[in-house]
């Protein structure tokens, strides 16, 4: 089966063609005005460390049709967990942090697995599921959009 397989239900856009991107941000902050969107961000802390991140970071900056920006982050302690918060500190919008390996998001794992829902291995789809789950239970977003 091809990359491009759709079902329907979640669509993947390989190409948004050749449209002017401020045109797709208008039509965005419109969209946004009827179905605030949230923006489920996957990281190690490790990806801090490279030039992507600060790219990522800097485009989120300016953006203002996010209504919540969830980062998952995986593979950090304490200490880069605080450093983490400190450089998305500056994104607009309610922004969070899931600490993937926090002992309160870790007791939760354990929790679901104590009563036979089984989360998966540590990576990066759990650490996702765990940031959609936690998207749906604030209830300010209507889209769930992930960039990975």
């Amino acid at each position: 089966m091809s990359d491009f397989y759709q079902t329907g239900v979640v669509a993947t856009l390989h190409r948004l063609g050749n449209h002017r991107f401020e045109l797709l941000e208008q039509q965005l902050e419109r969209f946004a005005d009827q179905q605030p969107i949230a923006l489920v961000l996957p990281a190690l802390y490790s990806d801090f460390d490279g030039p992507a991140m600060d790219g990522i970071l800097h485009e989120l900056e300016r953006v203002t049709y996010l209504r919540q920006i969830v980062l998952s982050l995986g593979r950090a302690t304490a200490e880069q967990c605080r450093e983490a918060r400190e450089r998305v500190s500056r994104l607009p919008g309610d922004v969070r942090i899931l600490w993937i390996d926090g002992p309160r998001v870790q007791s939760h794992f354990a929790t679901l697995e104590e009563n036979g829902l089984h989360t998966g291995p540590e990576g990066k789809g759990r650490s996702c599921w765990m940031a959609y789950g936690y998207v749906l239970a604030c209830h300010q977003a209507d889209v769930i959009a992930l960039h990975d």
